[in-house]
């Protein structure tokens, strides 16, 4: 009894999934492949592509019109990078335009990231800048030695071996271990 139930409910639920498709078909908001199709007229705003630049940094291509428009977004909002003359061709960009502005996005984009790309210059040697490779490395040193000298100068880690080494003295090796 207890199955007839649930199966009811799935179908149920079901039914009204249907239900609202056909009223979407109906009112001409969804077709057949279940993507949102535009208003009788056409679409006045179609996104051509989007580039992932980082998880927080995107680039999106978008017609408006007879326009394409370059926007970078980020997690402080949206900017706008260009806005471009789109040849149309039935309403469509061609496959040439949109490698074409995808290039120029890419190009655009690393300009400006090369831009606002922070100085990481270390230091000099005898008057000479250290090259990149070189500053990885010493960075890298750097963060795998500084948790062995932050050890070093708690004194907590000191207190933990000198009880360890009066818990063997004593010979309590067998005993619970005293944490809680």
């Amino acid at each position: 009894m207890e199955l007839l139930r649930q199966l009811a409910a799935v179908g149920l639920v079901f039914g009204l999934l249907a239900a609202a498709l056909w009223v979407l078909r109906r009112r001409g908001l969804a077709s057949r492949g279940g993507i949102l199709r535009p208003r009788k007229g056409g679409a006045r705003l179609e996104s051509l592509e989007r580039l992932a630049l980082s998880p927080q940094h995107t680039l999106h291509l978008v017609r408006v019109q007879d326009r394409a428009l370059l926007i970078g977004a980020h997690s402080g909002g949206c900017t706008l990078l260009e806005s471009l003359a789109l040849p149309v061709a039935a309403g469509r960009a061609s496959p040439e335009a949109r490698v074409k502005l995808l290039l120029m996005a890419g190009v655009l984009a690393t300009r400006t990231a090369l831009a606002a790309a922070p100085d990481l210059t270390l230091g000099t040697v005898h008057g000479a800048t250290l090259s990149a490779p070189m500053q990885i490395v010493l960075l890298l040193t750097v963060m795998t030695l500084l948790p062995a000298v932050i050890m070093s100068v708690t004194p907590f880690l000191r207190i933990v071996v000198v009880l360890h080494f009066l818990r063997q003295a004593l010979g309590t090796q067998a005993t619970p271990p005293t944490r809680s």
